[in-house]
């Protein structure tokens, strides 16, 4: 399985190690002037965790199900990015998430 991250200014890190994963979280607070401040990770199984400007966690899913986590710390942001790089997908679900729609 792959996956990949998307950075704030667009910018594509195939497979990245977990210190390059925080990096780009962290990254967030000072993209305010990027055109799409918002990161994500994507993995090859259809499924994209986005990370927000607000620090909020989205989770797309390609069953067309759409999750979110309002004001995820950092620190369980890049926990929630290391299980989808593994395709950990129970992980996921176990998480308490703030909302679910249909999309």
């Amino acid at each position: 399985m792959s996956y990949h991250t998307t950075d704030a200014f667009g910018v594509t890190h195939p497979h990245p190690p977990v210190a390059r994963m925080l990096a780009i979280l962290e990254s967030v607070a000072d993209s305010e002037d990027a055109d799409f401040p918002d990161v994500s990770l994507v993995h090859d199984n259809g499924h994209i965790l986005t990370y927000t400007l607000d620090g909020h966690m989205i989770w797309e899913c390609p069953e067309g199900l759409r999750r979110m986590q309002l004001n995820c710390p950092r620190p369980h942001a890049l926990n929630l990015w290391q299980h989808l790089a593994k395709a950990e997908l129970d992980a996921l679900e176990a998480d308490n998430w703030d909302s679910e729609e249909e999309l």
